[in-house]
């Protein structure tokens, strides 16, 4: 590894702050599959044949490219919130965490991009590349990054992988930090997990799996009694940039708010879409605050994909949906400036740190050669970006991380030679 990282003060700003409106280009379904592995081990030291056997369940992503099965529709009537005892907890004890092992895996959205360059390619374009992107990555790493402008990491340590291929830039999170591993559960993390299980327990009293004209009135009564899962996510992919830098980022889509167009090649989508969130109730000036910074977080998640409408669902604490309430992304700056809020000052400089992260990072990591592979972290308010050494230890787990995926280097093999 290089000794000397380069580095990016947190107070670093940019008078870059010109962005590109994003516009869908893709996008893809994800089912996790549960992987049943058994193995064995002595019962006894002194037996020969007597084994314990251990069965062990794991979860891995599919993906459906450009399909839009697991893509939700939003309906939850205000006579159901008013009249109704919908517990957000119900169905905790029995929740299967189906975060696949490959979570932080890069491939549906490269599938999906082989797919469009594909149908570059039929149309007879002399280029088979879908545009000069600079970055290709998720939203919620784009989202870590700009989060840490305020000395606050999105409470997520960033830790990122990223590997330099076909004059691009690819960047995912380093896999340890996103396993499915058991953890032992103490009181404590057992009430985080609940707080966790009741946003998906949320998501699913909330939404229908089709428009609902097509749902029976049993499917709409049981969603509000069924165990909540995680298992099925539908990813839109947009195009977009800061300034000279352009992006493609995937992101999760929680439900459409009226009708889903076309696809997202003849469609524009992006204006149905809607960002769900649950929250404890606001009672006091100290959760008015931690709301805030949540709205905060929400309004950059839905601002960077195009998002327009962000709708929180309000527990209590028994975990009872008290109220719902809908908030119209791009007004949410707005209402911070019309409330005096502390934050207020936070919209426009988050922008010039998000340029400023841009510029340093076209700076200095290197597209003009395959396979550099960096490690981006945060530590003592910087941003940390160093080359790992071709000849390290370490280069062997970034190649084995495959952070371009084996199909898409030989899609693009005639076109990086």
């Amino acid at each position: 590894m290089s000794d000397i990282p380069a580095t990016l003060f947190i107070k670093s700003r940019s008078n870059i702050t010109a962005l590109k409106q994003p516009k869908e280009i893709g996008c893809y379904s994800r089912k996790s599959k549960s992987i049943i592995s058994t193995s064995s081990s002595p019962t006894d030291s002194n037996s020969i044949t007597a084994v314990k056997s251990k069965i062990s369940v794991h979860y891995e992503a599919s993906y459906l490219i450009n399909d839009h099965s697991y893509l939700n529709y939003y309906y939850l009537p205000d006579a159901d919130v008013d009249k109704r005892v919908i517990k957000l907890s119900t169905g905790f004890t029995k929740f299967k965490n189906a975060t696949p092992i490959n979570d932080c895996s890069l491939d549906g959205l490269l599938k999906t991009i082989i797919e469009l360059e594909k149908e570059k390619k039929k149309k007879g374009s002399s280029s088979n590349r879908y545009g000069n992107y600079d970055i290709i990555t998720f939203r919620g790493i784009i989202k870590s990054l700009i989060m840490c402008f305020n000395n606050n990491p999105y409470n997520n340590p960033i830790n990122l992988q990223i590997c330099t291929f076909d004059n691009q830039i690819f960047i995912k999170n380093i896999d340890e930090s996103h396993s499915n591993k058991e953890t032992e559960l103490t009181k404590e993390n057992l009430f985080s997990q609940k707080i966790l299980y009741s946003g998906y327990k949320f998501e699913s009293c909330c939404t229908l799996p089709e428009p609902l004209p097509y749902v029976t009135r049993e499917k709409l009564e049981k969603r509000y009694k069924k165990v909540a899962s995680n298992d099925e996510q539908y990813i839109s992919i947009v195009k977009t940039g800061i300034s000279s830098f352009k992006l493609i980022l995937a992101g999760e889509v929680d439900a459409v708010y009226d009708f889903y167009e076309d696809s997202p090649q003849n469609g524009d989508n992006l204006k149905h879409y809607l960002e769900l969130k649950s929250s404890t109730q606001i009672i006091n000036q100290n959760q008015g605050r931690k709301f805030e910074n949540k709205l905060f977080g929400a309004w950059l998640q839905c601002f960077l994909m195009g998002i327009p409408r962000i709708t929180y669902g309000y527990r209590d604490d028994e975990f009872n949906l008290i109220a719902v309430e809908e908030f119209q992304t791009v007004e949410i700056p707005e209402l911070f400036k019309n409330q005096n809020s502390n934050l207020q000052a936070y919209f426009v400089d988050c922008i010039k740190w998000y340029g400023c992260v841009m510029e340093w990072l076209m700076a200095n990591i290197d597209k003009s050669q395959d396979d550099n592979y960096y490690r981006l972290w945060y530590q003592d308010n910087h941003l940390k970006l160093v080359k790992i050494a071709s000849d390290s230890e370490e280069i062997s787990k970034y190649k084995y991380n495959e952070i371009v995926s084996k199909e898409f280097r030989e899609w693009r093999k005639p076109r990086s030679e």
